[in-house]
């Protein structure tokens, strides 16, 4: 790794590294994860072990102690400490402020429900979804059951999950929407549903 002034700040080989966010990187080296600093020294957590690093953020993964080698994840900062005080069954980098997370199984509820937080720690989107995917400009696609509808990244519902399927066109920042056999067309335009072709045959 080089800085700006082409001078050698980390001695690789690195199967992956991150950019440097306030002093630190993320990198895998030998399918083993770092945590490095500005000096090129390794950084360890108290607790856990680092899997991703994104806006400023660090994925952990905490194997927990006579579980049968169950994991629970959180959100921490360089130091490791758990930012929000929370964890998770699986979490995801933040895109847009935004990231993926799954509730903790447990015999009495097995099944994986997917919700959404920000970077403040806030579930935006709850986790009761069976379904969920975070969209390239920040808007949140859910699924309850077998329904489709549009959320935006502070969790508002903009379409109720009534549709079959919806799916992002890159033309005009349009989206495909279906329901049986009729198919629609509609596009964001600040934060309220504007139907270009309403639902039809």
């Amino acid at each position: 790794v080089v800085d700006t002034n082409n001078q050698v700040r980390l001695r690789g080989p690195f199967d992956k590294i991150k950019p440097f966010q306030q002093g630190l990187t993320f990198a895998v080296a030998k399918n083993r994860s770092l945590i490095l600093n500005s000096k090129g020294e390794a950084v360890d957590f108290k607790v856990g072990k680092p899997i991703f690093f994104g806006e400023g953020l660090f994925g952990v993964s905490e194997t927990l102690t006579g579980t049968n080698n169950k994991e629970r994840y959180f959100y921490a900062d360089g130091s490791g400490n758990n930012l929000f005080g929370r964890y998770f069954g699986s979490i995801n980098e933040y895109q847009l402020g935004v990231a993926k997370v799954a509730n903790e199984t447990s015999k009495k509820e097995s099944r994986k429900l997917l919700g959404a937080i920000n970077n403040r720690g806030v579930l935006i989107v709850p986790l009761k979804y069976n379904n969920l995917h975070i969209q390239p400009d920040g808007n949140i696609i859910i699924n309850p059951q077998r329904l489709f509808g549009l959320a935006d990244k502070n969790g508002k519902i903009l379409l109720a999950p009534a549709y079959d399927r919806i799916s992002r066109l890159r033309e005009n920042d349009l989206f495909r929407v279906e329901r049986g056999e009729k198919v629609g067309y509609l596009r964001i335009k600040n934060d309220q549903v504007e139907w270009i072709w309403a639902l039809t045959n």
